[in-house]
């Protein structure tokens, strides 16, 4: 689930920006101008029944020797244009909670994507089936 949800976060910042995107830890090898995407949160919130809210907050960090005048047009550029994601499987996915903030010339731009969820228990007639011991069938239908 949060490899569709950065498939489609790298999609948009590419789109958006001829900036090269990073998704893990690259220590020294950050060339600016550049993003790092960071999932900061994931936190589940229960409903009635099976139905499931992920919320995954991400932290859209852009590096660049830039002032922060143009700081603040890649930060209104980036909640315009991240509002809406588009996943692996071609579904559209709306960010919540957008807003940035510049920490020591840094750009950081905060965004939750949340997914809808329905688990699917397994059926209570499918057991262990072909479950074998020893060369021995436990299988209790056999």
């Amino acid at each position: 689930m949060i490899e569709k949800i950065l498939y489609g976060l790298t999609g948009c910042l590419s789109n958006l920006f001829n900036y090269s995107v990073y998704t893990n830890n690259v220590n020294q090898k950050l060339r600016p101008p550049c993003f790092l995407v960071e999932l900061i949160n994931s936190d589940t919130k229960n409903y009635l029944g099976l139905r499931h809210d992920c919320i995954n907050a991400f932290d859209i960090i852009h590096f660049s020797n830039d002032k922060k005048e143009i700081l603040y047009a890649v930060g209104e550029k980036l909640t315009v244009g991240m509002e809406w994601i588009t996943l692996s499987d071609k579904s559209k996915l709306h960010g919540t909670n957008m807003h940035y903030e510049i920490i020591d010339g840094v750009l950081h731009f905060f965004v939750n994507y949340n997914l809808g969820v329905n688990l699917i228990l397994p059926d209570e007639n499918e057991k262990m089936k072909d479950l074998e011991y020893g060369g021995v069938n436990l299988d209790s239908n056999s």
